[in-house]
Formats: C-alpha cells, sequence, structure tokens
C-alpha cells in the first residue's frame, strides 16, 4: 500500500506495508520506507523529515494495533530537531552512535542518516546496530554505491 502524499512536501519515492509470517506464532509489523531528498543542505531535509510523523499517525489509522516503523535515508542526524514531531508521536531511532553513509574511502563512514524508527510501546527491540555490507560482502565503497 502507498500513502497518499501531499502535493509538494515529498520529492522522492516512499511506499509502506504490513509485514506477516505465520509460524507457531504470528508476528506483524507495518514499515514505512523513505528516502529523504539530499537537497542543499538541511532546509531541504527539514519539511519530509518532519511530514514522517503525519505518516506514523496515518499508518496508526491503516493498521490498528500494528507496531510500526519507519526505515530509510534520512539524510539527518537522528538528534536533529526535525525529529521532535515523530519523537512526539512516541518513535525512537534504533541506533544512536556511529555512521553509516559510505565514504568515499573504503571502511570510512560519514554521517548517521540511515536508520529505523520505532515505538518501543509497540515493538521490542532487543538489540541494534549497523550492518558494515560492504567489508560484509568484499566491496570497495565505490562497488556498494
Amino acid at each position: 500500500m502507498t500513502w497518499l502524499r501531499p502535493m509538494g512536501r515529498w520529492k522522492s519515492a516512499s511506499a509502506s506495508s504490513r509485514l506477516t509470517r505465520i509460524s507457531s506464532v504470528m508476528v506483524s509489523s507495518a514499515i514505512a520506507t523513505v528516502h529523504i531528498l539530499y537537497g542543499d543542505g538541511r532546509a531541504n531535509r527539514t519539511p519530509e523529515v518532519r511530514e514522517l510523523a503525519s505518516i506514523w499517525r496515518w499508518m496508526a489509522e491503516v493498521y490498528p494495533g500494528t507496531p510500526r516503523l519507519t526505515a530509510g535515508d534520512h539524510n539527518l542526524q537522528p538528534t536533529d530537531p526535525a525529529w521532535q514531531p515523530l519523537r512526539d508521536a512516541g518513535a525512537i531511532p534504533s541506533v544512536t552512535a556511529g555512521a553509516t553513509t559510505l565514504s568515499s574511502h573504503d571502511g570510512e563512514y560519514a554521517n548517521l542518516y540511515d536508520n529505523f524508527w520505532y515505538d518501543p510501546s509497540e515493538l521490542n527491540v532487543s538489540g541494534s546496530g549497523i550492518v558494515r555490507y560492504p567489508e560484509l560482502l568484499g566491496l570497495s565503497h565505490q562497488q556498494a554505491r
């Protein structure tokens, strides 16, 4: 399912869906993915990040009783004030230290822009971290891009 985005507020493609796996126990979650516009600076990124709070509320309406996550390349640190509306809605970042953005030098990372946000009252997360996929797959940063 894709949410309807207000005209002019979104520059990149985004989607949401409900994921369910059935084994001995049913596990279900709703996830919205987004790639926030990098633009010319923080001012270009802030409106899309702030708008994630309305998508968070929309997901609660569309997927009632389902744990929600938002994931993606947000192009802002999780400590940025633009995240306050999503924090006010109950979401927290899963990773708060380190860096995820590939730098131009192998093995070096520039920013913590890629993240998952979730509501700890809805989802019990026992651990989180950063996967260094270029190293894991034996790729240079140039190949990984």
